[in-house]
């Protein structure tokens, strides 16, 4: 979108070196990325990045509103409520369309949210990757808000692991090794010192969590949360020894509950010029004609 610079990208390009750049991935983190890379990145020039800004803080707005958990209930099945909320969600991911307004303007569009983890681990590394293939302008960053990639990942870690022993906080997933996104879990034990569990090898005696590590129970005093109650849905014979709705010792980042009441059930509470109009249809009186 800022044509020099991809003017500058698409000359420096050839599938080869694309290919280089995926190897040195492979032998840095070994058989952990499991998903299509895009071939270049993409230049967003300032005045669309500071629409997004925009967009993005008009949504927290709304998120962050004393009534939001009110307006949300309903959102959270009865069967999947997990005692603890925090009074905030941890984690926001928002998608974008990118279009184009009457004027010709380039216009983000919001397409789903989520307040759930994404590839906070991965996405800067990548960035750091194309840099070390293609020559790329150092106006350009891939983070927001903070001076540079260090500062990015001091808020990550004090985020997850807070004033915790690292060794005490755990990235929580069903089975990780079989996942496509393991790439940024190997990536968050490498920057932020968190150890990756299975949902199934969390131990739990009374209130408290612990996992194995060397022949010795670790207590569980933090959890970076990565699972999905649609995907445990899927192994009804697993026996666990915790299941995500017990009552346990233990601070969430990532609190389950906030998966569900920041998503499509979102939608219609949203508004302005970033958003296109969403309806419960329940509430309607009378249909949109288009």
């Amino acid at each position: 979108m800022i044509s020099a610079f991809r003017q500058q990208f698409n000359a420096a390009f050839s599938p080869a070196r694309y290919a280089q750049m995926l190897a040195a991935i492979d032998q840095d983190l070994p058989g952990q990325l499991d998903f299509r890379v895009a071939e270049t990145p993409i230049f967003v020039p300032a005045a669309l990045r500071d629409k997004l800004l925009a967009a993005g803080q008009d949504i927290i707005e709304v998120i962050a509103a004393p009534d939001f958990k009110i307006r949300t209930a309903a959102a959270i099945p009865p069967a999947q409520n997990v005692p603890h909320e925090n009074a905030h969600t941890s984690l926001l991911a928002l998608d974008f369309a990118v279009c184009r307004n009457q004027a010709g303007e380039l216009m983000p569009q919001l397409i789903e949210l989520q307040g759930f983890a994404s590839l906070y681990a991965f996405q800067v590394y990548l960035a750091d990757v194309f840099r070390q293939f293609y020559s790329i302008d150092e106006s350009v960053s891939a983070v927001l808000n903070v001076p540079d990639v260090a500062a990015y990942h001091a808020q990550m870690r004090q985020l997850i692991v807070a004033d915790a022993a690292p060794k005490h906080v755990i990235l929580l997933e069903l089975f990780p090794e079989r996942q496509k996104t393991r790439v940024d879990f190997a990536l968050s034990a490498r920057e932020w010192g968190i150890t990756t569990v299975c949902l199934t090898k969390v131990r739990r005696q009374g209130r408290k969590l612990f996992y194995e590590q060397d022949g010795e129970l670790i207590l569980i005093k933090r959890i970076y949360n990565r699972v999905i109650f649609d995907e445990l849905a899927h192994y009804p014979e697993l026996v666990l020894e915790f299941n995500l709705t017990d009552d346990v010792e233990v601070e969430w980042v990532g609190h389950p509950n906030w998966f569900f009441r920041i998503s499509k059930y979102t939608l219609p509470l949203l508004g302005g010029p970033y958003v296109p109009p969403s309806f419960y249809l329940d509430k309607l009186s009378v249909y949109p004609a288009d």
